[in-house]
């Protein structure tokens, strides 16, 4: 009566400590292979950004839709 009182089992212990290190080399695999791909990612998004802020200072801000919205200097939908 005194085993089962205290909440040890021996039979248990591998099982469980089989699983926890499964479960933290999968973790660790996903990790080295996430986290590179990550910063890789934000690397290429922060160059893409630079690149495209360097071409539109370089040949300069073209507005090609010269569109009004309605609203406008007080134009309303409906005087069209």
């Amino acid at each position: 009566d005194e085993s089962k009182s205290n909440g040890f089992s021996l039979i248990l212990l591998p099982t469980l400590l089989f699983k926890f290190t499964i479960v933290m080399c999968v973790k660790f695999a996903t990790d080295i292979v996430v986290f590179p791909l990550l910063w890789l990612y934000r690397l290429a998004r922060l160059g893409k950004r630079k690149f495209m802020g360097g071409l539109k200072n370089l040949f300069g801000k073209k507005d090609d839709l010269d569109v009004k919205v309605n609203g406008v200097n007080g134009d309303s939908p409906s005087s069209a």
